[in-house]
């Protein structure tokens, strides 16, 4: 079930339709969307009226302040990138300067999508690896296959 957040023009209609005094089930039903959606909506941004500007301007600035903590900071930059310049590895620097603040995986992340600079990312010791290899069960690399096979074979009439 996949939910679609409220544009602007859903908010503008929902401000009309509280105007001519609609009841939410009946807004609900005419949107195409769940009553208690509707309902959220109007009481999280009810100032004695709807105005759907503020309500859209609001729910940016709800869903801005909710966008996750970044834990990597210029400070912390600056002590990784000189750990890793000194030829110290990730899970070095995480067990010993940085204990429990990071972990080192998240230290290889930024190596790879190049938030941080490192010297040499042969010297460390995943070696940018891919994180998930290919599926490799059930594929055989040589031989023919069954459909490709020749008359003979089939017959076994070539090794008897």
């Amino acid at each position: 079930m996949s939910y679609t957040h409220f544009t602007l023009i859903e908010r503008g209609k929902l401000e009309g339709f509280l105007a001519v005094k609609m009841s939410i089930r009946e807004i609900a039903r005419i949107m195409g969307r769940h009553h208690s959606t509707i309902a959220r909506k109007i009481k999280r941004n009810n100032d004695n009226f709807y105005h759907a500007a503020t309500a859209h301007q609001n729910a940016s600035d709800r869903k801005a302040k909710a966008s996750s903590r970044r834990k990597l900071s210029v400070e912390l930059i600056a002590i990784i990138e000189d750990k890793l310049f000194s030829t110290w590895f990730p899970k070095q620097i995480v067990c010993t300067v940085l204990y429990k603040k990071v972990s080192f995986k998240s230290i290889y992340c930024w190596i790879y999508e190049e938030k941080i600079k490192s010297n040499n990312i042969a010297v460390l010791r995943h070696k940018g690896k891919k994180r998930k290899g290919v599926e490799k069960r059930g594929i055989f690399s040589n031989g023919v296959s069954i459909s490709e096979r020749s008359e003979e074979a089939n017959n076994r009439s070539e090794f008897v």
